[in-house]
């Protein structure tokens, strides 16, 4: 899978009914902020190891000069979102989605995913 996809995945062609039905999800579940906060956690994690493998050559510095800015990875994860859910779910049926979106959209469903996204802050030990 990861040899078919080294370019990118494939923009994926959607109904107006399933454009609409990615576009609650995204509404519904905190992708973005997950995705921008793992982003960054690795990024540190990245130069914090190149920083201990060749202590006070300033490694870490030079690292951090080619890093992108987190504004940038915001746009880029928010522009590519909606291609990247419609390509994950593309094998759920409409009704299949309807139904996951309705609960992604329900009170138990934020509680879930909100729970969920402060495990993910946790773990990568972002306050």
């Amino acid at each position: 899978m990861l040899q078919n996809n080294k370019h990118g995945i494939p923009l994926i062609k959607l109904t107006k009914s399933r454009d609409a039905l990615i576009g609650r999800l995204i509404k519904a579940i905190p992708y973005e902020q997950g995705a921008v906060s793992t982003v960054a956690v690795l990024v540190n994690l990245a130069a914090d190891s190149l920083e201990s493998m060749m202590p006070g050559m300033g490694v870490k510095d030079s690292f951090n000069k080619f890093v992108i800015p987190k504004q940038q990875v915001e746009q880029q994860i928010h522009n590519q979102l909606k291609n990247t859910l419609a390509y994950v779910y593309h094998d759920l049926s409409d009704t299949d989605l309807q139904s996951f979106v309705q609960f992604a959209e329900s009170s138990a469903g934020q509680a879930y995913y909100q729970s969920a996204l402060q495990v993910v802050n946790i773990s990568l030990n972002i306050k």
